[in-house]
């Protein structure tokens, strides 16, 4: 991964993944310099178990989740970022936060969790992965229709 500031983004800080690239040119007029406030120790640290995010517009984000307790043990067994917090949840459950530059990876790994995890922060976390589970069930209605044979576009109950 390297940071930089490119010229091409209007000086705003950006980052590549270097194994993407499928060609190469060295343009010598064309300058990609590290921003002399950036530190990737730091920006691997807030990233935790969730990759290299650059913090997003209105990040880092006090992130918290709540995990039922058929996954608790397993979510509270992990070290997801160096700042979290687990807190023991009647009937088992935990509540889980830590600190995340950017809640785009953070809503893909709740997803990940099958309906054992519930976001609680930030909001715009918790609107993201309603809408996009919202977009999911869509797609997974159009599927059991066209799985039963049902082309009439009715939606079935799973």
């Amino acid at each position: 991964m390297k940071a930089a500031s490119d010229p091409t983004s209007s000086g705003r800080r950006v980052m590549y993944a270097i194994e993407r690239f499928v060609e190469a040119e060295h343009l010598r007029d064309h300058e990609f310099v590290v921003a002399s406030d950036f530190n990737m120790r730091e920006t691997l640290d807030l990233c935790g178990a969730f990759g290299p995010y650059l913090p997003g517009p209105d990040g880092p984000h006090r992130v918290v989740v709540e995990f039922d307790a058929a996954r608790a043990e397993f979510a509270a067994s992990r070290t997801w970022s160096k700042s979290q917090q687990i807190e023991k949840l009647a009937g088992g459950g935990i509540r889980l936060s830590f600190l995340a530059p950017n809640i785009a990876p953070i809503a893909t790994w709740i997803h990940e969790w099958a309906g054992h995890a519930k976001p609680i922060n930030p909001p715009a976390l918790v609107q993201l992965v309603a809408s996009e589970s919202l977009a999911a069930s869509e797609i997974l209605s159009q599927s059991l229709c066209e799985v039963a044979g049902d082309t009439s576009g009715r939606k079935l109950e799973a």
